[in-house]
């Protein structure tokens, strides 16, 4: 996205680190709605 709109290299080192980041704050928010979700099991199946 950032790509299209100025002249940024997709492929430099700061957009890989921004990549990055963002997959593992991803990766993050799916494990801690798994967890919600698995605590909710619990609490309803106890």
């Amino acid at each position: 996205m950032l790509t299209e709109v100025g002249g940024i290299d997709g492929y430099s080192g700061t957009m890989l680190a921004f990549q990055v980041a963002d997959l593992i704050i991803f990766i993050l928010a799916i494990s801690l709605v798994l967890q919600a979700l698995w605590v909710l099991v619990l609490l309803r199946g106890g």
